[in-house]
């Protein structure tokens, strides 16, 4: 069963353990202000076909 109670239950998947080495000395702005923030937002309004969402973090 997969629960969405918080983002530390369970491990992490290969290819997101793999990306977090590679970007590991990657200096970045606090949570939600960041590059990868950005990408990810930029992401989520492809896929809900809203380009216009307002997406936090």
């Amino acid at each position: 069963m997969i629960s969405f109670e918080n983002d530390y239950l369970e491990g992490a998947h290969e290819k997101v353990l793999n990306r977090l080495v590679e970007t590991n000395l990657v200096q970045a702005a606090g949570y939600g202000f960041d590059d990868f923030s950005a990408q990810a937002a930029d992401k989520i309004r492809k896929i809900i076909n809203c380009p216009e969402a307002t997406i936090r973090f």
